[in-house]
């Protein structure tokens, strides 16, 4: 098909949770599992390229993310790759510095959407 090179790409979800794409501009990814983000591309390819067939692979996930405040030597949001231990979070946060009192840490976590 022609043009088949240039629609063929790897793109990042956004922070925003959108995807760019080629033709059809930025789509809402977050949210939607491959098979439903699949259906709504196909959707919208359909309308510009008649008997649209598409392929959709999730190469890597980055749903997971934690924050780490305090006496760690990079405190800030970290984005993971699958469920990280505490322990894991703090290595991947730099380890503690000199200050961190390792006797006392919060640990405060989010379920079903509440703290």
């Amino acid at each position: 098909m022609w043009g088949e090179e240039a629609l063929s790409k790897t793109v990042p979800v956004r922070i925003d949770g959108k995807i760019s794409v080629p033709l059809i501009d930025d789509i809402q990814a977050e949210g939607h599992a491959p098979l439903q983000l699949k259906k709504l591309l196909t959707k919208r390819f359909t309308k510009l390229i008649a008997h649209t067939t598409l392929s959709l692979i999730a190469k890597e996930t980055n749903s997971f993310k934690a924050s780490v405040l305090g006496e760690v030597k990079l405190p800030g949001v970290q984005r993971l790759k699958s469920k990280t231990s505490l322990l894991q979070l703090i290595a991947i946060a730099g380890g503690f510095t000199e200050w961190a009192n390792r006797k006392e840490i919060l640990l405060i976590r989010k379920e079903n959407g509440n703290n």
